[in-house]
This record gives C-alpha cells, structure tokens and sequence, in this order.
C-alpha cells in the first residue's frame, strides 16, 4: 500500500490495488506496522485466510463475542 513491497502473490495485489483505490476517499490515511511477534493472533488469522478460495468467507462466532 505504501509502495514499499512489491506483491508477489495475485490475490495480495488485486487487495493492495483495493486499499489504494479506497484510501483516496479519505482525506488522511496512515499505516502502522506491527511486528508478528506483537500482533500473534492477526498473523495466525491471516496465515488462515491465505488458504481461502476468492470470495470465500469463513467466521468463527466464537471470536466474534469478545
């Protein structure tokens, strides 16, 4: 999003290029990174979204309480 990372994976890129078109409706926009080893359980949630098909949607209910 920031130019910084080239995206090598197709699905990372037609997201990269979502963000990119959506963030010129924001009159500011700001990214902060975190490291993994700060932020364990985004990275295991990622890590679980990366073996989704295109469009497909899987919540857990559970995480949707706290």
């Amino acid at each position: 999003v920031n130019g910084e990372w080239k995206q090598k994976n197709q699905n990372m890129a037609m997201l990269c290029a979502q963000v990119n078109q959506l963030k010129a409706n924001f009159l500011s926009f700001q990214i902060n990174h975190v490291l993994r080893e700060k932020n364990s359980e985004a990275d295991a949630q990622a890590n679980l979204a990366i073996n989704l098909r295109a469009g497909q949607v899987e919540e857990d209910c559970e995480d949707l309480r706290r």
